[in-house]
């Protein structure tokens, strides 16, 4: 028996139990949020480009 959930980014059906999914909740809404594997593979990507992108602007700015 299977049972689907849809992630919240891409609309994909996983599989409770076959897939890999990651869950977590939303600040401003407590809503909870069901993510594919590769969709939290993206968002870790992105949350790193704005950590370095942040760090640079920080950098420029002490130099300035």
């Amino acid at each position: 028996m299977s049972v689907i959930v849809m992630c919240s980014r891409c609309g994909k059906e996983i599989d409770k139990y076959r897939n890999k999914y990651i869950t977590y909740y939303e600040k401003n809404t407590n809503a909870e949020i069901k993510v594919c594997i590769n969709c939290a593979l993206d968002l870790l990507e992105k949350t790193r480009e704005n950590q370095e992108l942040n760090i640079r602007e920080f950098q420029d700015t002490i130099i300035l």
